[in-house]
Parts: C-alpha cells; structure tokens; sequence
C-alpha cells in the first residue's frame, strides 16, 4: 500500500465549526475531571535552560565517564514485557538512569488530551484536557503556550520529565485516525507557530518535549507497512514546517513513525532523520523510535534510541560493536538531558516502584479554569 504526496492547497479548519469544536470538548473536559484526594499544587519555578553547546559540553565529558554497558543502556527502552505490554510501576517509556554517573533515568508519558491514565488509580488525577486539533482551532499560540506549561507542570507532578508530545503532523486524510492529537490542523503556518509555542511552554517547566510522528505518518490504515511516496518541495513546504519551528524552538527529541517513507521505514531512513532532521533543519536533539517502530539497528541511520526495549535491535550485543556511532547517540540524548536540567532535578522514584507517583493528584482550579 503506498500513499502518494503531491503538492495541493491546505485549507485551514474554519472559523465557526472550529469554535463549536472547541467549546464541545472544553465543556467535555471539565465535565470529566474529578478529585481524588487533595490536589496539589504543582508550581516550579520556570527552568533555565542551557545553550546546546553548553549541553553539548556536559554531555561529551559525561561520556567519557561511561562503559559501553553503560551506554548500551541509555540506547534501548526498558519497562515492557512481552508479548506487548506496559508493565505497571513504570511510564510508558522508561531509560534506566545511572544515578552513580548523576545521569537521572528517563520517564516518558503519552500527552494527547494530558497525562496518559495507564491505571484505574490514576483516573481523575490530572486534567483531561480539550485535544490537541481543539487547541489548534483557537488559532491562539499564546494559550497553547499557556496549556503547554500547564501540562508540564502536571506531568513534573508526576515525576515525568518527558512528554511525549507535541504531535504535528499536518492532516492529509480526513478520516485519519490520529488526527484529534496534531496540533496542526490543516495548515503547515498554523502548525509551526504553535509547535513552537508548544515546545517552548512545556520545556519551560523542565519537561522534554517529543516532536511527533517524524515524518508523513498521516493516516493509521496500514500504518505498519504503507510507504509515503513524497517529493522534496512537497515535504518541505507542507508538511515539515512544524517540525521545522519545533527543532528551532529546542526540542529535545524527535520520534520516527511506523510507515515507510519513500519505500525505507521511518526509524532507518538515513534521508529523513540524518539529511533533513539533523543536518538540513539542524536539529540537535536525539530520535527515539515510535512504540515497536524499529525494524533494525539503526543508530548510523540515524536513530538515537529503541523504545520500548522489547525487540534485540539495540541490545548490547547490537550496539558495542560500532562504538563511535553508539557514543555519538548517546552523546546527544545527554545533551538533551543536561539543556533540560534534569540532571539538578530531584531523582523521585525508580520504576517499578513509582505508583505514588503516579497516582498523586496534580490538579488545581486554575488548570481546571485553564481547560
């Protein structure tokens, strides 16, 4: 199955449908919060992010501090079992930390209507808040930033310091499956500017944002195998754009999606993550795979990081070997940590033992008001 890519007008969503839209699902979202036990007020001062370079630095000395076992770990997610599942205790995606070399472990959490509910117990103890497609029919990249800061002070509540967000791909087909969670709508302009304002709302509060699905991953049907036929002029002006604006605006991470791109599957397309991501559009941070979205040891090709772990991709005995490209890897993914500061936060817990953290109650009245 292949889905072909021309060059066609977008049409942002209109004004009138749009405002319905939102105030439908605004009115859903209050509806569906809750209490459970005192909320908390979750605050932290906004963080002061590092340069890259300054990152970069940090990261290259932490490096060499390290063992290839040691970076074989920061490479390949953890907390899955087989035959496909989340285990409870963990995030949805977890990298083991080295608290020894004052690297923090990773935990990562869905983001598309706010923090993921993985557990009954966790029901209710954060805000559901209107989607991602709502937010972007307000055409208002001051109150997605708004909502950014809110989400990440709520997922900072939950010990979480990525996000698994912002999602920004530009629609294509109307009945696409995810299309409640992009941010962009139908409009590539649109798109940008409130990836921006994304990324710089919720990385503020000293939670990484994940730009995703990288790249063409517009429809769900056959999304494990269909190839999205795309030419350069029509990739870069509409459907790269946000992603563009995001690796401006310092995310910290990209994610490579399911489909194949121009016959090559995303998380080992060399063209898509080394030559456009990393090299065209700068991008400084690391890629991580969709959810069983590796189909090979891809880190020459570009991809940084195996999420959830369960496959022999990126397992020691797959990475060692090619240790310049596995320090360069894990080079970056410390960049990302140290411009984010989470090596000066607060350890929390360590999975398998973060249910009280997971399930405190981190919302408050003004992010009630907020929604």
């Amino acid at each position: 199955h292949r889905l072909r890519y021309t060059s066609s007008s977008s049409r942002p969503c209109r004004g009138g449908s749009c405002v319905r839209l939102f105030a439908s699902v605004l009115l859903l979202a209050i509806s569906a919060h809750r209490a459970a036990g005192s909320p908390s007020e979750i605050a932290p001062d906004v963080v002061d992010l590092r340069s890259w370079d300054e990152a970069y630095l940090l990261a290259e000395k932490k490096v060499a501090e390290l063992s290839v076992w040691e970076m074989s770990r920061l490479v390949r997610g953890t907390g899955w079992h087989r035959p496909f599942d989340y285990t409870p205790g963990f995030y949805v995606g977890n990298i083991a930390g080295i608290p020894g070399k004052g690297i923090p472990w990773l935990k990562m959490q869905d983001s598309s209507n706010g923090f993921r509910a993985m557990l009954e117990s966790t029901v209710g103890t954060t805000i559901v808040w209107p989607s991602s497609l709502a937010a972007a029919c307000t055409w208002d990249d001051e109150m997605v930033e708004q909502w950014a800061v809110a989400l990440g002070r709520e997922f900072r509540g939950k010990e979480a310091n990525v996000i698994l967000g912002p999602a920004v791909n530009v629609h294509r087909i109307t009945r696409g499956g995810r299309n409640f969670e992009y941010l962009s709508g139908e409009d590539p302009y649109l798109g940008a500017r409130l990836a921006r304002a994304f990324v710089s709302g919720v990385q503020s509060q000293g939670v990484m944002a994940v730009v995703k699905h990288f790249a063409f991953n517009e429809q769900e049907t056959n999304r494990n195998s269909q190839s999205s036929e795309i030419d350069d002029r029509t990739a870069w002006e509409l459907y790269y754009p946000p992603f563009e604006a995001a690796a401006d605006a310092g995310a910290g991470s990209f994610m490579c999606s399911y489909n194949k791109v121009n016959g090559t599957y995303s998380c080992s397309n060399s063209n898509l993550l080394k030559r456009d991501l990393k090299d065209k559009m700068g991008f400084r941070g690391f890629v991580m795979s969709d959810w069983g979205a590796s189909h090979s040891t891809a880190l020459l090709q570009g991809n940084d990081m195996d999420q959830p772990g369960l496959d022999s991709f990126y397992s020691f005995h797959n990475v060692e070997n090619d240790r310049e490209t596995l320090r360069a890897a894990v080079t970056r993914i410390l960049a990302a940590m140290f411009r984010l500061r989470l090596d000066g936060q607060a350890p929390g817990c360590t999975a398998p033992m973060c249910f009280g953290s997971l399930n405190k109650n981190v919302t408050s009245a003004a992010h009630v008001d907020l929604a």
